[in-house]
């Protein structure tokens, strides 16, 4: 757990700096996206592509919740609204 616990601060570090760096003009600058895996490829803004991981993150921490709960484990509330405010970040800049 630790080092999910470190790996997952420096995510969230790289995250911030990119977020910080994104202007109004970059949300609807458009590139090609490209899903070998799938195989497709789009073009998109990076507003779209951001949306669409904020959406994809919801959707894998249900995932993770199913397998706690599978595994026995109590999940605890994974709302993102109650972990900012235990953090005491809501509100902060």
């Amino acid at each position: 757990m630790d080092s999910v616990t470190r790996y997952w601060a420096t995510q969230e570090r790289n995250l911030r700096v990119f977020l910080a760096g994104v202007s109004n003009a970059d949300l609807s600058r458009r590139f090609e996206f490209k899903a070998p895996l799938f195989s497709f490829s789009k073009v998109m803004a990076v507003g779209e592509i951001l949306h669409h991981a904020a959406i994809h993150n919801i959707h894998h921490r249900g995932q993770v919740t199913l397998l706690l709960r599978a595994l026995g484990h109590e999940p605890g509330n994974v709302d993102i609204l109650f972990y900012y405010a235990e953090k005491g970040v809501l509100g902060q800049t």
